[in-house]
């Protein structure tokens, strides 16, 4: 039987690793800026090119990408243009646990 979640529970089991921190790595730190203006991020077919040299499907990482985003690890932002396509960004939260997972696989 699963766990019911309850506030302030980080659900942090719910990562893949290594997976996720690749993910996490190749993003942008939240607040990073087009022409000072415009939030600028990866798209998740962009992340797919970075992760895996484009072997791992959009939709898997899509999938890591929004559980990532409900554990407040990743920033979605519209992008640039008349696209329609969403681009992400690292949180400072994200960026904490990247740090730390590396430096514990270091």
């Amino acid at each position: 039987m699963t766990k019911k979640r309850v506030p302030g529970d980080e659900r942090l089991d719910l990562l893949n690793d290594p997976l996720d921190y690749q993910i996490l790595r190749t993003l942008p730190p939240e607040g990073t800026l087009a022409f000072g203006a415009y939030q600028t991020g990866k798209t998740a077919l962009e992340v797919r090119k970075d992760v895996g040299d484009g072997t791992i499907g959009t939709m898997v990482l899509s999938a890591r990408i929004r559980v990532m985003a409900e554990l407040g690890l990743l920033v979605k932002h519209k992008g640039l243009g008349t696209g329609g396509k969403y681009v992400w960004q690292i949180t400072p939260k994200g960026q904490s646990l990247l740090q730390t997972w590396e430096a514990s696989n270091d």
